[in-house]
């Protein structure tokens, strides 16, 4: 076998050291206040706190009415993060220490440039979309969705999705890049990120300037036939949708924002699907139009895996931010980075797939790991990089 060169076992001692750390604190998540400093557990209070509350006040506290997209009093509590989108999502909080997480999140950017970044659900919260697995998520509020086989072999399920969807489409069309994406696309011109994989679906990565994108998952903005392929963007056919449904349109129930631009219409269980009237193809006139997304239950396209797993192997190191990793098609390109030997990095609040038995190897291999909002720890890191920029000048 080859011999380590120099420095090496020192630096697997100091990456280690990092992945049983990461491992010991992800254990003790909320039970040991060893592993939290005194502003930490002052956050990890806030944030069960106002979760307790939201699950106290029940539902009824994050509906709007889809009439007059009235929000109640709820969304002026701490923590809570609105935007123009008229939608509600409680953000979870960091451990409160994102200044000098951001010095060692710095750190890993400058050390490993150019770095390929992973995000999920959790860079978009701070844009009031919400996200699936944290505590005040979809999967928490009861939304099972809607499966690729369901989606394709069901009318009446093509019926239901479009129905939600079109209610959720506006206020998701309509929300902005927050501070992570800004960063994100900042340090990719500044060359010190590289490839931005995203999962979500929002296009939110490229409002906010970045060039370098790959969209894992897909986009909810393109529209595409599942007969013909033809694709078009997706305002025209929202609007169609409108037009051919004005009862929906004016549905008088309440609704929730769901993860990915869905709904959840209260009442319309009861109600009959088939009355939806969902547009053909504009280019076949006869295959079913599907948003340009991977549903659960799908694959992404090979040249899209081929394209993400290039950015990862030929990149600096990999940094997750905001995902569980817990789909494969996203644990797939960190298992790839930790068998080549690449750096990783994690910001993220909540468990991730590392958690998992038999996913130490990998665990061990993260030489950082920051709980902090990724808006805020990440336009933090921004201001530190361009601090010592300018000093080299």
């Amino acid at each position: 076998a080859n011999s380590p060169g120099p420095g090496t076992t020192q630096k697997r001692s100091r990456r280690g050291v990092e992945g049983r750390r990461v491992r010991v604190f992800l254990r003790r998540r909320g039970l040991g206040a060893a592993a939290f400093s005194a502003s930490g557990m002052r956050a990890a209070a806030r944030s069960t706190l106002l979760a307790m509350a939201c699950f106290a006040a029940g539902s009824r506290a994050l509906r709007m009415s889809l009439g007059g997209g009235e929000v109640d009093g709820l969304r002026a509590m701490a923590g809570m993060v609105t935007t123009a989108t008229d939608m509600a999502f409680a953000v979870p909080a960091g451990r409160g220490d994102a200044g000098a997480e951001a010095a060692r999140l710095a750190d890993f950017l400058r050390r490993h440039a150019p770095v390929a970044v992973l995000t999920g659900a959790g860079v978009s919260t701070e844009s009031g979309i919400p996200d699936y697995r944290s505590p005040g998520g979809s999967y928490s509020r009861g939304q099972k969705p809607i499966t690729h086989d369901e989606f394709m072999f069901s009318a009446h399920h093509q019926r239901r999705y479009w129905a939600r969807s079109m209610a959720g489409w506006r206020p998701f069309s309509k929300a902005q890049p927050n501070d992570g994406h800004s960063a994100l696309a900042e340090l990719q011109a500044m060359g010190i990120v590289g490839t931005v994989i995203t999962q979500n679906v929002d296009g939110l990565h490229q409002k906010a300037g970045a060039q370098d994108v790959v969209d894992l998952h897909g986009r909810n903005d393109i529209i595409k036939c599942m007969a013909c392929g033809a694709k078009k963007y997706r305002g025209g056919f929202q609007e169609e949708l409108e037009a051919r449904n004005a009862a929906w349109s004016g549905w008088k129930g309440e609704w929730e924002a769901r993860a990915d631009g869905d709904a959840a219409l209260r009442g319309a269980e009861e109600a009959d699907y088939d009355s939806f009237e969902v547009p053909h193809c504009y280019a076949c006139g006869e295959g079913p139009m599907k948003p340009d997304v991977v549903f659960f239950g799908d694959r992404v396209e090979d040249a899209v895996k081929d394209r993400a797993m290039g950015a990862v192997l030929e990149q600096g190191g990999l940094l997750a931010v905001g995902t569980s990793m817990s789909t494969l098609s996203a644990f797939r390109l960190v298992q790839a980075a930790a068998d080549g030997g690449k750096p990783l990095g994690v910001v993220n609040i909540g468990k991730t797939r590392l958690e998992r038995k038999g996913n130490e190897a990998i665990a061990d291999h993260v030489s950082l790991y920051v709980e902090e909002r990724c808006g805020e720890v990440l336009a933090k890191a921004l201001e530190l990089l361009k601090e010592s920029e300018e000093l080299r000048k």
